[in-house]
């Protein structure tokens, strides 16, 4: 990571992520660490009517299709009182984002910033990197304005604002770099190309599913304007919500349509919003070059991903219902502060393995994967142990593992729940797997829903959906409340009796 100084007169180095942060701050944005603290700050600043609207036009705007509630939308969030309210939700994102494609920066280049809203990460570009010419683009106008105040306000003399609509836009300068952050999707909500069964995550190479996709979706129409403007050997950093297969495959299969290759292999971040860890992106380093790195059209698996977590009271009734059906490891002793810390694992015969973090009268904490990640939540237990041994606020050592969670009435508790693409990896590796009840069904365009009841060894029952839109799910509980997911079964809308 690079440093840089802070001024003339404190030359302590600092690095980009802390100078992005400063950075947000003087726009200011706000971090939170919980939803609750984020949500009565809005409701202090903003009154009634401003969030009325802003949810009506967040509501119209989310198919994609309604280009001027976009716009509205982002007029509305320009203002003065309501941008930094409302972008303070994405602290987190901008502070992981703008460092990254900070890096990716070099001295000396033209650089175009699409989709830049009120320019809070352009004008930090601008401001980090004063050899670059930068130029910042957004439909909305309003948003526009305040970019070319703040500019102003900070004495930006490397960076420029305009209006710009896609296609229609006729400019024809050409850039050496452009940066393009969740603005080549039209809809945030878009699930992007199906798959070709609930049993799988391939997809065909459908030529003209691909175009009717880039059509609706107008990442075809927009890639098309910003390659126009960019130099032959110039490069596209491209960050969008392609968490989701579907969203990915569509939009590099339209990177790929056009000549773009990767420099590297895209990269995704976690980062934190509002107290939620998000995994988000991914960041593409793109050339109109060949190049061996391959677009990857698989599932993104991160074995954390598969274990489920609980605390105080859901976590005591998680290890009291596993431990009574499983083998129990003894414990191990550890201590801080004068408290002790304790630490236990269980198996069960369906293949789940528990590990419990107790320190008496004060935590409870579970962590839920497969016998196959026991090696995994041992790390986690060593890092955790590790970490109040030498953080000054043991909670928030704590909070990184185990966010804030609302205590469940008991009946309501799962032993384990994955809503991830990891869900059929958990789904597949059950011992003793016996379905129960099954439905699928088929929607037009070849589209599959498919939910199943099943039971499996150490007495426990699941719930599992899948579906052609990467969507996976599963819900284990003990065979004795089976009738509750019996219940989801029947709710799902897809049951036949």
């Amino acid at each position: 990571m690079s440093n840089l100084p802070r001024s003339e007169n404190d030359p302590s180095p600092v690095t980009f992520e802390e100078r992005l942060a400063q950075h947000l701050t003087w726009w200011g944005l706000r971090e939170f660490f919980q939803e609750r603290d984020y949500y009565a700050w809005q409701k202090q600043v903003l009154s009634p009517e401003v969030l009325r609207r802003l949810n009506r036009l967040a509501e119209k705007r989310q198919g994609g299709t309604d280009s001027e509630s976009d716009r509205e939308f982002y007029d509305l969030a320009a203002s003065p009182k309501v941008f930094p309210v409302l972008y303070s939700q994405r602290f987190g994102y901008y502070r992981t984002v703008g460092a990254a494609i900070g890096q990716c920066l070099e001295p000396g280049k033209l650089v175009l910033d699409f989709g830049c809203g009120v320019g809070i990460l352009t004008t930090w570009y601008a401001s980090m990197f004063p050899d670059c010419v930068f130029t910042g683009v957004d439909r909305s106008s309003h948003s526009i304005d305040v970019a070319r105040q703040q500019a102003k306000v900070l004495k930006l003399k490397n960076v420029s604002f305009h209006t710009c609509a896609v296609p229609q836009d006729l400019s024809v300068e050409k850039f050496d770099v452009i940066i393009s952050t969740q603005a080549l999707f039209q809809s945030e909500s878009e699930p992007g190309i199906p798959s070709r069964s609930w049993k799988s995550f391939w997809r065909e190479n459908n030529l003209e599913q691909q175009r009717d996709y880039e059509i609706r979706t107008g990442i075809g129409e927009r890639l098309d304007w910003l390659l126009a403007r960019m130099n032959p050997l110039g490069r596209l950093l491209a960050f969008e919500k392609a968490y989701h297969l579907g969203r990915r495959v569509l939009l590099q299969r339209a990177f790929a349509a056009r000549g773009l290759s990767c420099e590297q292999d895209p990269v995704f971040f976690r980062y934190s919003s509002l107290g939620e860890y998000l995994l988000d992106g991914p960041l593409y380093a793109l050339r109109v070059q060949p190049t061996t790195v391959a677009f990857d059209e698989n599932p993104l698996i991160d074995p954390l991903e598969r274990v489920y977590r609980g605390q105080g009271k859901n976590a005591d009734w998680v290890w009291s219902r596993l431990s009574a059906h499983g083998s129990l490891d003894q414990p191990k002793h550890s201590r801080f502060g004068g408290q002790e810390v304790q630490w236990q694992m269980c198996r069960t015969d369906a293949g789940l393995s528990c590990g419990r973090l107790l320190v008496p009268q004060w935590f409870t904490g579970v962590l839920v994967g497969l016998h196959q990640d026991e090696e995994l939540l041992e790390s986690i237990f060593e890092g955790i142990t590790r970490a109040l041994v030498s953080e000054t606020n043991s909670q928030e050592a704590l909070h990184d593992i185990w966010p804030t969670e609302e205590s469940l009435e008991s009946q309501w508790i799962p032993l384990y729940e994955n809503h991830s693409a990891i869900a059929e990896d958990v789904w597949r590796t059950l011992i003793g797997r016996e379905i129960v009840r099954e439905t699928t069904q088929e929607r037009s365009g070849g589209q599959q829903f498919h939910v199943e009841l099943g039971v499996c060894a150490g007495q426990l029952a699941y719930l599992y959906w899948a579906n052609t839109f990467d969507q996976r799910q599963i819900v284990i509980m003990e065979v004795d409340r089976r009738h509750i997911l019996e219940e989801y079964f029947s709710e799902s809308g897809m049951a036949s009796e």
